[in-house]
């Protein structure tokens, strides 16, 4: 049995979660790119492109969360399976993405080179929690804890820009995951009496994102080989 048994109608948790990652999505992102008076042409086509397609997966998580309180499962499962392909494009301009930032001399937490290792770990973190969710279909509290938090962890760009664009300081962005996770952690307990181990698994994968960000991150060895990658 998967804990403890999921309300017949879903959990609003869920949904209420994805919008506040969609309000943080169009906050973050919003002076370059989802305000009227955003400068779009500065963007290159990967940007844009990526943009778009994240945009996507905010709305199509987003729909998918609204429907199990719905009762609508089957359509539910077969947004599920429309998310592989964007999925899997997510992280193909995601990779351009970096290639474009790091051209750009793009140094949020030092370095251009110490930069890459934050999308860099996010790019492989989302697609590693994403498709380990997609391996528990079958057990509905791992499966929407994993979806959910595989955006929590990949959330980071938006609320680092965030910091930089309303505070000046980027690293109101980890503040702000952090508390994300902790509202999962905090239902969690308030839910099941104790963390459900997708929780701890992903915000221990975020907590080691950090350490490499700054234990790596800084060494001449790792810049020396976002050198010889992307130039």
């Amino acid at each position: 049995m998967d804990g403890v048994r999921t309300r017949a109608h879903g959990e609003p948790f869920f949904l209420a979660m994805m919008l506040v990652l969609a309000a943080l999505v169009v906050a973050g992102f919003g002076p370059s790119f989802y305000f009227p008076d955003a400068d779009r042409s500065v963007l290159s086509p990967a940007l844009k492109i990526h943009g778009v397609i994240f945009s996507l997966w905010m709305l199509l998580l987003t729909t998918q969360a609204s429907l199990i309180p719905a009762g609508r499962y089957g359509l539910h499962k077969v947004m599920g399976l429309m998310s592989l392909p964007l999925a899997a494009a997510m992280i193909v301009f995601g990779f351009l993405a970096i290639g474009d930032a790091y051209a750009r001399g793009v140094d949020s937490f030092g370095s251009p080179e110490q930069f890459v290792i934050v999308p860099f770990m996010d790019i492989v973190g989302f697609a590693g929690i994403y498709f380990t969710g997609l391996l528990f279909r079958g057990r509905p509290a791992t499966h929407k804890r994993l979806m959910l938090l595989a955006t929590v962890y990949a959330i980071l760009p938006a609320t680092a820009r965030i910091g930089i664009f309303y505070f000046a300081n980027e690293f109101i962005g980890l503040i702000l995951q952090i508390i994300l996770f902790l509202a999962v952690m905090a239902y969690d307990l308030a839910s099941r009496r104790a963390l459900h181990p997708a929780t701890l698994t992903v915000f221990g994968l975020s907590l080691l994102r950090v350490g490499l960000l700054f234990g790596i991150g800084p060494s001449a060895a790792w810049a020396g080989l976002v050198r010889s990658v992307l130039g």
